[in-house]
């Protein structure tokens, strides 16, 4: 009888520590959801809610939002998924990029953003296209594709874009055709 019972506080005992071991695993579990979600996934580092500040260059300073990003350290490439970019010049000047995709690459500080690509600067003027390539070396921006450039008073549209932001100075490859609004002609 007495061999029983010590049976079954030993099983009772086993089953209250189970019990409160598997607890607080579920609950260390949630306490962790809110803060990174990090995920293998061909990649060495996976995030959501991605979030960077690149201010080592005096001539412009990035702040770069993902939904969701992956690193890749061997090719130092940074795979952006829902990207939104602002870029700040030393003058003051501020661009907001935004993509459906895009690449930072981490040693050059270069940058590709494609699908639905839309860049907006402080003044409003718009520009649209499918793609479109940054190297930081040059502080160049281009594209070959389709671009729409728009404001209050013009529409431009060309084949292929080069943006020399130094110079200040914008250049439209082909194809041009410009529409200005009657109101600006009056």
């Amino acid at each position: 009888m007495k061999r029983k019972r010590n049976v079954v506080i030993i099983v009772v005992i086993a089953v209250v520590i189970s019990s409160a071991l598997l607890s607080l695993l579920l609950l260390k579990e949630k306490e962790t959801e809110g803060v990174i979600k990090l995920i293998a996934d061909n990649a060495d580092l996976y995030v959501r809610d991605f979030h960077l500040t690149e201010v080592g260059d005096p001539d412009n300073t990035w702040d770069i939002r993902a939904d969701s990003a992956r690193y890749a350290r061997n090719d130092k490439v940074v795979i952006l998924d829902g990207v939104a970019v602002a870029m700040t010049m030393s003058d003051g000047r501020v661009y907001r990029m935004k993509g459906d995709e895009g690449t930072f690459h981490t040693d050059s500080k270069d940058m590709m953003i494609t699908g639905n690509v839309e860049i907006v600067s402080e003044n409003g003027d718009r520009m649209t296209t499918d793609f479109i390539r940054y190297s930081d070396r040059d502080k160049k921006a281009s594209t070959t594709d389709m671009v729409t450039l728009k404001n209050d008073y013009l529409t431009l549209r060309g084949v292929g874009l080069t943006v020399l932001l130094k110079q200040k100075q914008v250049t439209l490859l082909s194809k041009v055709d410009a529409v200005i609004d009657n109101r600006v002609l009056e």
